[in-house]
């Protein structure tokens, strides 16, 4: 069964809605992760890792802590009101040459 989309640079492939739907249901059925991988056409450790994400967000969430998007920042209003502080007065530079 298809149902993955590829994103990111190293093609890493996320499952769509449907298919977490199918996993979810497999699992509350009772199923083992090899019986859920073989009936989607994936790999067990494709099922074990997305459990294991799934958990460790749960575990994050529990204890009080807030998911935050990974990687770098986006630029908004107020870093780019400290770079134009941090820049000087326009025409001068402030880098100085010794």
């Amino acid at each position: 069964m298809g149902g993955f989309v590829m994103s990111g640079k190293r093609g890493a492939k996320h499952f769509t809605a449907k298919v977490i739907t199918r996993i979810e249901g497999m699992n509350q059925e009772g199923k083992t992760h090899r019986e859920i991988a073989e009936s989607l056409g994936m790999e067990r450790q494709q099922i074990k890792e997305y459990f294991h994400r799934k958990h460790r967000k749960e575990r994050k969430l529990a204890m009080g802590n807030a998911p935050r998007p990974k990687g770098r920042p986006r630029k908004g209003p107020e870093t780019t009101a400290l770079q134009s502080r941090a820049a000087g007065p326009k025409g001068k530079e402030r880098l100085t040459t010794q």
